[in-house]
């Protein structure tokens, strides 16, 4: 009777073995290479005056090329400096991305930069600055606007991302409000593999 119970428990154990194999071998890697360009946008507002380093950030694919990575795929990343303005200084950000959540939960590494269109990575973006006779504008003419210009260029998304930094007139300077719903780009920069069944 036991030989027979163990028989009946080492098949089980031999079937699963085979079903978790053939689930296995069922599964595809995605590789998506380094210098790859995905459209991004803003899942929440970040700005100099209120958030602090080490803040988590989102954003999301949008549109139906996402680079490799399936559509609505979430990209998380964090802080990584935080100045709000000063009498002599505008506000800064800088800020890394490291991981993608794709849309059935699994969490993988990235790494990636802010870029333009084209792919090409940039260091930081300088806000403009308004002229004289337009200092109601100023504000609007500063840091917000030039970092929605600039997409997530401008928004120092991206590992080594440089700063963004924003002017409102002169001698007056503002924080970097980086506003939710901001469209951009970024570009891995080191290339991010994920499994599809």
């Amino acid at each position: 009777m036991r030989s027979r119970a163990s028989l009946v428990f080492i098949l089980a154990i031999a079937t699963l073995v085979m079903i978790t194999a053939a689930q296995v071998q069922g599964a595809r890697t995605v590789t998506v290479p380094k210098y790859t360009v995905i459209p991004v946008v803003l899942d929440n507002t970040v700005s100099s005056a209120t958030n602090k380093v080490g803040d988590r950030f989102e954003g999301h694919c949008y549109g139906t090329n996402c680079g490799g990575f399936p559509a609505n795929t979430t990209f998380v990343g964090k802080l990584t400096v935080v100045q709000p303005k000063q009498p002599k200084a505008p506000g800064k950000l800088k800020a890394e991305i490291t991981s993608a959540i794709l849309p059935d939960g699994t969490q993988i590494a990235v790494s990636a930069l802010p870029s333009n269109e084209q792919g090409i990575a940039k260091e930081g973006t300088t806000g403009k600055s308004a002229k004289p006779q337009n200092r109601r504008t100023g504000t609007v003419a500063g840091g917000a606007i030039g970092a929605i210009a600039g997409g997530w260029a401008g928004a120092a998304i991206g590992t080594g991302a440089g700063y963004l930094v924003g002017k409102a007139v002169e001698g007056e300077y503002t924080d970097v409000t980086i506003p939710a719903g901001t469209k951009g780009y970024i570009t891995l920069t080191a290339p991010a593999k994920y499994q599809v069944k």
